[in-house]
């Protein structure tokens, strides 16, 4: 997670509001640890772990999953060819 990452999810904050944001991601407001961007307050656990929201919206919530299958079927691949280029 980087700035980029975090400054979208501040901008979604900004749009929704902040009971919009926090309902919509399941968070209750921030007591002692706050964010500050541009002069404006945010709740610092809610922003931080939105953009992770964000990553798996785009690469998928089965990454590490699919990259198991995908080995997987490469493996199986290689022996088929490995084994039809001997016989």
């Amino acid at each position: 997670m980087g700035r980029p990452e975090v400054l979208r999810a501040v901008e979604e904050f900004d749009r929704l509001g902040r009971g919009a944001f926090l309902s919509r991601y399941g968070f209750q407001g921030s007591r002692t640890c706050l964010l500050v961007v541009g002069g404006r307050y945010y709740d610092s656990k809610a922003v931080a772990l939105c953009p992770n929201c964000h990553a798996m919206k785009t690469r998928g919530r089965r990454r590490y999953e699919l990259r198991s299958v995908f080995l997987d079927v490469v493996r199986e691949r290689h022996r088929r060819t490995s084994a039809t280029a001997s016989a």
